[in-house]
């Protein structure tokens, strides 16, 4: 597969995936260095400065005028503008990251739906290895951009549809990972399919080890009663148990751990 103004390095995980809506990736991050739309968000460390940024949207700002050979990508950015922005959960996430961050240490950690990557980047500063997926062309563009701004050795970013056993495999393979330790996600689990999908892909991560060490992290925002039923009852019937639960009102943090067989 052949793709126009996307180079190898970075984005090899990206363009192994398997998939041609990737070949946009690295027009897309071209396009954003110039959209006024797009600014770099300080993360703050557990000294209160700052660590990294991350490249996200600004919102209120309207676009300015595009050339013609541009409408597509702009077309895109417009169509997917959910992973551009950094939602309340990854803020508050990111703070509980800093504040516990020995628990990363010397682990290899796999996140879902990365979005802008604050969840990914905030870990990568405790954790051995970080590998931020995402199934939007517009999330890998604006991670890789991140990426190599702050230029993290310990951090890939990679294409993964949840359910795609391949992509998971790949990435392993290339990451020299047998099982991840760690699965994080902020905001991800927004439908009951989603959160089921979800579940299954952090099972994926773990296996085949399966330790009992290991462990999903996921911040959520839950914005009606039947997303927060579905979080509290879901888990334990896709082979998970609850470890840990934090309530900081509206946001929610839930530990899960594999179940004992």
């Amino acid at each position: 597969m052949e793709c126009d103004g996307v180079p190898s390095g970075l984005e090899s995980l990206i363009m192994s995936a398997g998939d041609t809506k990737y070949c946009i990736v690295g027009a897309l991050r071209q396009l954003m260095r110039h959209d006024a739309r797009f600014v770099w968000v300080n993360l703050s460390s557990c000294d209160g400065g700052c660590r990294a940024q991350i490249l996200a949207r600004q919102e209120g700002v309207i676009a300015a005028e595009y050339a013609e050979d541009e409408a597509q990508l702009y077309a895109v950015l417009e169509s997917d503008s959910i992973p551009q922005y950094v939602w309340p959960a990854a803020s508050s996430l990111q703070r509980w990251i800093v504040a516990h961050r020995q628990i990363f240490a010397g682990k290899t950690v796999l996140e879902l739906g990365c979005g802008t990557g604050v969840v990914g980047f905030s870990v990568a500063h405790y954790a051995k290895l970080v590998v931020l997926t995402d199934c939007s062309a517009v999330s890998l563009a604006m991670t890789l951009e991140s990426l190599a701004r702050n230029g993290l050795n310990n951090c890939r970013v990679a294409a993964l549809s949840w359910g795609r056993e391949d992509q998971m495999a790949h990435i392993k393979a290339v990451c020299h990972v047998d099982a991840f330790d760690v699965v994080v996600g902020s905001d991800i689990f927004y439908f009951r399919s989603a959160l089921r999908s979800g579940l299954a892909a952090a099972r994926s991560a773990f296996a085949p080890t399966n330790s009992r060490d290991a462990f999903l992290l996921c911040g959520s925002v839950a914005r009606s009663e039947r997303m927060e039923a579905d979080l509290n009852e879901l888990p334990s019937q896709e082979g998970f148990e609850l470890a840990e639960f934090v309530a900081e009102e509206p946001f929610h943090l839930y530990c899960w751990k594999l179940a004992s067989r």
